[in-house]
């Protein structure tokens, strides 16, 4: 490994550990058993309760609520991120509360990943409400359903009460408590699963982007990459408590093992990955050093994980995950430095992933407070890591295909000198495929087979042939280089024939030419079949291509919404804290900033939606099902039901239905089809007739389904009389995410396209544009029997 390297890993090393320290200190009041200062609670505003309160160690976990309310050991908390880093011992808590009029508060510790939490409120050392939670404990032990630790209490005297707190866990003893109103709570609630909702958002939509670059490119890296985001993804619902509220509430014990296993599986993909995505292993030895010390330390820490109780493994990981930084982040750089593009993409996405999920290991480790940024750093690092990588990806994908498309070019030569050769070699008899002959110009003979004979058509003999279709500068050739390769000969009255002529002259000791040997072939079927063939590859490229910009344009504009969105809340809420902070909030202010939430919100939700139809779209398209679930239908009900059903579903538009349907059997009264597949293409055709076809306020809307037959299928012809159809869209209807003039509810620019793949790929169908005077027309044929 070269000393360049080895700098590159030493000044990483120092940057990770810049900064580090113990910021939170406590220390012992002058009279450390009296209590400090009482927390108001007004109506409507949130207070951190954190700062008015003290803490008692108990570090054989032995006393009781009265023996610890006894004690005089209590020391005052003198920060409001209390963060004790991870201990074997459990802390008692205490703050004094007073309501200020009446009204439901909640007291909450916002950190889903304490093992045993036990809330005791007491009034005048009277104990009134005791709740026992925790994520070692049963889900439905909660009061409220919440993936944090929340108490509720309504009070309508302004007595002080005492909030007793016993806290016990293997990982990171952090205690974000404070006391919100209803309201408050709510608020609280909604944004961080809207945070959340983003953040799995993202990583859903990339797994699937880059999954399906995967099935169309077969490429490994995209598959680990996959693996590695699913496993981020299971870590992130471990981490953030999601998991345990809503996939495994019946399963505390998984808590012990989730945020470890995943956490160290996370380490071994993206160590795969790192190797897959710079192709260490071909970088030199160095290279394949470095993999394989990331594999073993990535295997060390996944058995550490299972074998280790939470609190070890916590440890090791977090020191694991520095170690690894500096192999990641030292071997990228080097090789960025080195020209390797790619390495450019890596190390720009693990810097923002590494410091995302270091300032969250160094709180486990108590060197820095927690807040809300310190706790879900690493979420806010993942997201950007993974828009980053697949930026990269995406540029390897234009790499390869350029790559690709050079290395067809030379496979093609190379097989054309293959098929040379062996034409070269072979035996000359009469049943040979191939026109063969050789003249002894000894003799003055001309020895032929019978398929040179067939191939010279009009000619008498192959002298004749060689005299009418050879050039002087054909002959010059030949006897300077004795070889003529592949002269193209276009044959027959029509021009269709064509024939590939080639020369071999072979010299005595003394130099003089005594023999020739020639091939001759009929080329035209190879040469339509290379035609063809080429043409294909051009197609699928182009399709692939079209498919994956037309992906990332789709999926570009929500996201950068929803992230633009994201940040404008970020924004509104950060101002509104500081002015509740100082005292300068306004209710005007505060009216006009939840308005703005409120808008912004929406926007979210319009473009998940938008999202989900695009993802829904995109798996209909990719559908290769290849059994069919076929039935006999009626038809006279399948189209009436279908426009009901459709109808049924409009109900929430403000714009009144106005669209009728006409349907003519003519006298066939079943079809023998799959239903989900004809049903599915009839409801898109409704839905482009009455969102495209017709001004709103047009009195006549009208769908027209006529059906018909011939010995091999049933017509089904479906018009309406809107708008019809311009040239681009005849044109373009069944290009994927072509849209034409038209983005109302959410157009994907797919249906059609899945329309298309639906009956004639799968259905084994025909569809055919019709150009009735009026409107719009197509003709759908769905096949009577099956293979």
């Amino acid at each position: 490994m070269s000393r360049e390297w080895k700098n590159h890993c030493l000044i990483t090393l120092m940057l990770a550990c810049i900064g580090l320290g113990n910021p939170f200190q406590y220390t012992h009041a002058e009279d450390s058993s009296a209590p400090k200062e009482v927390a108001e609670l007004h109506e409507g505003k949130n207070v951190l309760l954190l700062e008015y309160s003290q803490v008692l160690e108990d570090a054989g976990d032995e006393l009781t609520w009265q023996q610890a309310m006894d004690s005089d050991a209590w020391v005052n908390v003198e920060t409001p991120n209390l963060n004790l880093g991870v201990t074997a011992s459990a802390y008692w808590f205490r703050v004094n509360v007073k309501y200020i009029g009446e009204q439901n508060r909640i007291f909450q510790i916002r950190y889903p990943l304490l093992d045993y939490v036990d809330f005791f409120l007491l009034q005048q050392d009277r104990l009134i409400k005791h709740i026992e939670t925790g994520d070692s404990r049963p889900f439905n032990s909660r009061e409220l359903k919440d993936k944090n630790f929340v108490i509720s209490h309504h009070q309508d005297t302004s007595q002080v009460l005492t909030l007793l707190i016993k806290a016990k866990t293997q990982g990171s003893m952090v205690l974000p408590l404070s006391s919100v109103s209803i309201e408050g709570y709510a608020e609280q609630t909604s944004f961080e699963s809207l945070t959340h909702g983003i953040y799995f958002g993202i990583s859903i939509a990339m797994f699937l982007y880059n999954f399906m670059l995967f099935v169309y490119l077969k490429d490994r890296s995209y598959l680990y990459y996959c693996i590695f985001v699913f496993i981020i993804f299971l870590s992130a619902l471990a981490y953030t408590g999601q998991g345990f509220y809503r996939l495994w509430p019946e399963y505390e014990s998984l808590n012990s093992y989730m945020t470890p296993v995943t956490s160290a599986a996370g380490f071994l993909a993206a160590t795969v990955f790192f190797g897959s995505f710079l192709q260490l292993t071909s970088r030199g030895l160095w290279g394949r050093r470095v993999f394989a010390l990331c594999v073993g330390i990535s295997i060390f820490s996944v058995a550490g994980s299972v074998f280790l109780n939470y609190s070890k493994s916590i440890q090791i990981l977090t020191l694991i995950q520095l170690l690894l930084t500096v192999l990641y982040l030292g071997s990228s750089s080097y090789l960025w430095k080195k020209g390797v593009l790619e390495a450019k993409y890596f190390t720009l996405a693990w810097t923002f992933f590494i410091a995302g999920n270091s300032i969250n290991a160094a709180r486990v480790l108590g060197f820095i407070p927690s807040n809300v940024f310190t706790i879900y750093a690493n979420l806010y690092g993942n997201a950007i890591e993974m828009l980053m990588l697949s930026m990269g990806l995406a540029y390897r994908f234009e790499t390869m295909k350029k790559i690709q498309t050079g290395l067809s070019r030379e496979l093609r030569y190379a097989q054309l000198d293959a098929i040379k050769n062996l034409e070269k070699y072979r035996d000359l008899f009469q049943q040979s495929p191939v026109g063969l002959f050789r003249y002894e110009r000894s003799s003055d003979r001309f020895y032929s087979n019978e398929k040179s004979n067939a191939l010279i058509n009009k000619h008498r003999d192959i002298r004749k042939f060689l005299q009418d279709e050879l050039t002087l500068s054909d002959y010059k050739a030949l006897l300077t280089k004795n070889v003529m390769k592949d002269k193209s000969i276009i044959y027959g009255d029509d021009g269709g024939k064509y024939y590939s002529l080639s020369l071999l002259a072979k010299r005595n000791d003394s130099g003089k030419v005594v023999e020739i040997e020639g091939s001759l072939v009929d080329v035209s079927e190879q040469r339509e079949a290379e035609n063809l063939r080429l043409a294909g590859e051009q197609e699928k490229l182009s399709s692939l291509t079209q498919l994956v910009f037309g992906i990332s344009h789709q999926f570009n504009t929500p996201l950068g919404v929803m992230i633009t969105t994201e940040g404008l809340i970020k924004d509104y809420l950060t101002i509104t804290l500081d002015e509740i902070e100082h005292g300068k909030l306004k209710k005007q202010e505060l009216k006009d900033t939840l308005g703005v939430i409120n808008e912004a919100m929406a926007l979210v939700s319009e473009n998940t939606k938008t999202m989900s139809a695009m993802l829904k779209d995109l798996r209909h398209s990719i559908n290769t099902r290849d059994r069919l679930n076929l039935s006999n239908i009626n038809t006279e009900p399948l189209f009436k039901d279908l426009f009901g059903y459709f109808k049924a579903h409009r109900k929430d538009d403000k714009e009144p239905f106005l669209l009728k349907i006409q349907v003519e059997t003519n006298g066939i009264q079943t079809l023998f089809s799959d239903y989900e597949i004809l049903s599915d293409a009839l409801l898109r055709l409704f839905g482009n007739t009455y969102y495209h076809a017709y001004e709103k306020d047009a009195s006549e809307q009208l769908i027209t389904i006529k059906l018909s037959e011939n010995e091999q299928y049933v017509c089904i012809e479906y018009s309406d009389t809107g708008r019809g159809l311009n040239d681009a869209d005849r044109e373009n209807i069944f290009v994927p995410f072509y849209t034409g003039n038209s983005r109302q509810k959410g157009n994907s620019g797919l249906g059609m396209f899945i329309l298309h793949n639906q009956i004639v790929k799968i259905l084994q169908g025909k569809i055919e544009l019709l150009s009735p005077e009026v409107g719009f027309g197509i003709k759908i044929q769905v096949p009577k029997t099956y293979q």
